[in-house]
């Protein structure tokens, strides 16, 4: 594309010799914005007046990018120069932009060169274009240059060459070589592991029969095209071995399935690099694909001063924002469901499952292939193809900093799991609270197999387990979920439906999970106290807590547990109303006088109108000064026990409420299972 004719003379910096004179009576081309910021923003229609005029290069290759970008004519134009020493891609070469009404509307376009070509213009500098297909050479010769820049680099990343393997690995084979399923014995080794959508069509799966039979070869016609894509990744990253749950666990023996899925935390946080498949739903789809910001609308050439030049439109609230797919735009401060996963845009389908959750969180390394190209995040760095998103990480933070679970989901904190010697600055208590975070990442994810829940999460709780002793010197009890030394703030937890994110079945009963516990509920998990910028302080005394394991593993699979708990109770209350799409809330009608009590349920279609409830006083204090209780009925499989069904807020408020709920109230010690 040739925008401006080439009869008329220029001059060197060049300006037309017939200088426009614009409003300010200043004799210069609109276009010198390029040469330097001189605080002069023209917008899209006046350049246009002028461009014609001007016979300018540049104000011609601003001019024909905003109309490729559909900008409008009142758009004001901004130029960026990049720093002369930037560690950031982003701002490693010109970037244009054009200002609507400082929302979705605006435009930021970055202008370069790609490798090899020598610039036309001081800041138009070299960049690398993406990618229209994540399984070209490029774009597997990119990743390769992130695990290199790392590998040699990056201090935080524990770069030791070699960790002790899996039980089972994949040796990657060669071009003439199929690959084999590989039994270790432990040896030391570099491996690679794959984060993937399983879905419901059919798939090459190790079980007792084939077993003997892969240990001899895999054939490639056999496997499915995610497999094959791993493979080639290994292969060019030259990676010799493969992780992937489905060939290196024995499916159809659980002895082994419980004993492999146990040990996920040394699996992910000892591998090389994870491969993350984000964007398809099923082993057929393959993890390469063509990639959205790398299509024409994404990424034009433009000619200007005889070279091809590229201009690539940065994504602003339309990206995704982070590898973990949390996108910020979206997002209202202060919100709970920041807490959770359910804003995630649905091009990322694997956000949505929670085994994904340890294998992202204990990963030390992840190479992300999305729907609109790839991503790259360590423990030292992350950034994405089109260069928005780039920075390194900082785990020095001040002694009052404190991170939200989006925050925790962008910045990677989760990192002094890994490594607890990383943010001197954290209190145990801090600890705890992101502990909670993992929670409610984990709680908005997806289960095929409900009865899946625990072993899902087992390998983030050994490696919190030993981050605690390691960092605080603390041994602590994990109990379904949660942890006995922070157990009085953990046990108040709340679970409602979102928009976007509807409530999911109740948890099968015979899955030996009490209901204290939130693991026993399928939803989003938020925390009362979260929301309380004073904390809140628990009511109630712990008796006992304790669970009945399923084996071997303390973090996996149990028959049941017991909650034994000391607190002020009142019972005898009816139900009043169920949650419904006009009210997301249960009540109670307190006799005689008719008030209501408000509450969360935990299952709403196991809320029985027949039942008589009792509130267990469970929290005080918090910017409104109002209680929590916590609603309980009579279990049926325990006699004289209780089931939680839900946590309540007694709002200071409605005194008459909060007066006759506490009218007759006992201190009791009470039995929850």
């Amino acid at each position: 594309m040739s925008p401006s004719p080439s009869s008329q003379a220029r001059s060197d910096d060049g300006e037309s010799e017939d200088a426009f004179e614009d409003d300010s009576s200043e004799r210069s081309c609109l276009c010198d914005i390029f040469e330097g910021d001189k605080g002069r923003s023209p917008n899209v229609g006046r350049l246009r007046e002028v461009a014609e005029a001007a016979d300018c290069d540049m104000c011609f290759l601003l001019l024909d990018m905003a109309e490729k970008f559909g900008a409008d004519d009142d758009a004001m134009i901004h130029v960026s120069h990049p720093r002369e020493y930037s560690t950031d891609s982003f701002q490693d070469s010109l970037r244009v932009s054009y200002l609507a009404d400082m929302d979705e509307d605006d435009i930021l376009v970055s202008v370069f060169v790609p490798p090899g070509v020598e610039s036309p213009h001081p800041s138009i500098r070299t960049l690398t274009p993406n990618s229209h297909y994540s399984g070209n050479t490029e774009s597997l010769e990119l990743a390769k240059r992130w695990l290199e820049e790392c590998a040699a680099n990056h201090k935080d990343c524990n770069n030791s060459s070699e960790t002790p393997m899996p039980t089972r690995v994949i040796d990657v084979g060669a071009d003439d070589r199929d690959p084999m399923l590989v039994e270790t014995g432990g040896r030391p080794g570099q491996y690679a592991t794959l984060s993937y959508c399983w879905g419901k069509k059919p798939q090459l799966k190790t079980t007792k029969e084939t077993l003997p039979d892969l240990l001899k070869g895999i054939p490639v016609v056999l496997l499915q095209k995610t497999a094959l894509d791993a493979l080639e990744i290994c292969r060019h990253l030259q990676i010799p071995y493969l992780w992937i749950d489905a060939l290196c666990i024995v499916q159809d023996d659980e002895a082994d399935w419980l004993r492999e899925s146990s040990r996920m935390c040394e699996i992910y946080s000892l591998s090389t690099l994870t491969i993350v498949s984000a964007w398809s739903l099923n082993t057929w789809q393959g993890i390469f694909g063509f990639q959205e910001y790398g299509e024409p609308g994404h990424s034009e050439t433009f000619e200007f001063k005889d070279t091809e030049v590229y201009a690539r439109k940065l994504p602003l609230g339309e990206h995704v924002g982070t590898p973990l797919g949390v996108n910020i735009a979206r997002q209202d401060t202060g919100r709970v469901a920041e807490k959770s996963w359910i804003l995630r845009p649905q091009e990322l389908p694997l956000a949505r499952r929670a085994w994904t959750v340890q294998e992202r969180v204990l990963s030390r390394r992840a190479l992300y292939y999305t729907s609109q190209e790839l991503w790259w995040e360590c423990d030292s760095f992350c950034t994405c193809e089109c260069g928005w998103v780039s920075y390194t990480k900082e785990y020095e933070l001040g002694p009052d900093y404190d991170f939200d679970a989006v925050q925790e989901a962008n910045t990677g904190s989760f990192g002094w799991l890994r490594d607890p010697r990383r943010c001197k600055s954290l209190t145990l208590e801090q600890a705890y609270q992101r502990w909670a975070s993992v929670v409610s990442l984990f709680s908005a994810g997806k289960l095929t197999v409900l009865s899946d829940k625990l072993p899902a999460l087992s390998g983030i709780a050994q490696q919190f387990q030993r981050a605690l002793k390691m960092r605080f010197d603390v041994s602590d009890d994990y109990l379904a979920g949660m942890w006995r030394q922070d157990l009085a703030q953990q046990l108040l937890w709340v679970i409602g439906p979102y928009v976007g994110r509807p409530r999911l079945a109740p948890y099968p009963t015979e899955a030996g999970i009490p209901t204290w516990s939130w693991t026993s509920v399928n939803g989003v998990i938020s925390y009362a106290w979260e929301e309380q910028e004073d904390g809140l302080d628990p009511l109630f005394t712990i008796r006992e807590a304790s669970v009945e394991l399923d084996t071997s593993d303390p973090t996996g699979k149990i028959r049941g547990g017991k909650l034994v708990l000391e607190s002020a109770v009142s019972h005898g209350h009816r139900l009043g109303g169920v949650p419904h799409a006009g009210n997301i809330l249960a009540s109670l009608v307190l006799q005689p006088s008719g008030s209501r009590v408000s509450f969360y349920a935990d299952r709403a279609d196991e809320l029985d109108p027949e039942a008589l409830y009792s509130c267990l006083s469970a929290a005080g204090g918090g910017n409104a000064g109002s209680d929590w209780v916590m609603v309980l009925k009579p279990s049926r499989k325990a006699p004289g026990a209780y089931e939680r069904v839900g946590l309540g807020l007694v709002s200071r408020l409605f005194g008459d409420a909060k007066k006759q709920l506490w009218k007759n109230a006992q201190t009791e010690a009470i039995t929850i299972v």
